[in-house]
């Protein structure tokens, strides 16, 4: 039986250029293909997508109104869904804070949100887990939390993620991971119509 919820894995090799906004007009939105591995497919998040013409702008969520919109996000996104079904705000909040989610401890963590006509269009979070680099000998960055209403937003999330670990010395990012593999993790990319089982990602 085939499991549609998957982790991802992209590879690269050195930091890119940090553009903070990306309209129709750049190649690296419009015809560059970002590829990323899924079970043992390679599979485009920008293949076949049409020329935007609104520029996707990335932000840090660092202010306590950013960070309520990177949450409420999913709540906005899949409203009308009825096979979603929302994890607690409670548990949400307290999954990006230090204060409570001893994981934290050990990890570093950015929030980015999307925006286009200064609506949100989507959200990541680029994690560095120096303990599990640590314990496996890794160079390894982890993405979370992605949300994106468009393949352009796609695209621009994880390369701002990229660019974010890549400055570390990250060599590799892997994902999704909520913020860890103890958590949620995976990517659903069939089945959306299904009720879900527990802790797995709409």
């Amino acid at each position: 039986e085939s499991l549609p919820n998957r982790r991802t894995t992209r590879v690269f090799r050195s930091p890119a250029r940090s553009p903070r906004k990306v309209g129709s007009g750049s190649s690296e939105m419009t015809r560059k293909t970002n590829v990323v591995i899924i079970g043992n497919k390679r599979v485009s998040v920008t293949q076949g997508s049409k020329l935007v013409q609104d520029a996707v702008t990335i932000v840090e969520a660092r202010s306590a109104r950013l960070v309520q919109q990177f949450v409420e996000l999913p709540y906005r996104m899949h409203a009308s869904d009825p096979a979603w079904v929302p994890e607690l705000r409670r548990d949400g909040y307290r999954r990006l804070s230090r204060r409570h989610n001893p994981f934290l401890a050990h990890a570093d963590m950015t929030l980015f949100l999307a925006t286009v006509n200064g609506q949100v269009s989507g959200r990541i979070a680029a994690i560095e887990d120096h303990a599990h680099n640590a314990f496996h000998g890794e160079l390894l960055g982890w993405f979370g939390f992605f949300e994106a209403r468009d393949a352009a937003t796609a695209s621009a999330l994880l390369g701002e993620a990229e660019r974010w670990l890549a400055r570390r010395s990250c060599t590799a990012i892997r994902g999704p991971a909520n913020p860890s593999l103890n958590e949620n993790a995976g990517l659903l990319v069939d089945g959306f119509d299904g009720a879900p089982y527990v802790l797995m990602p709409h």
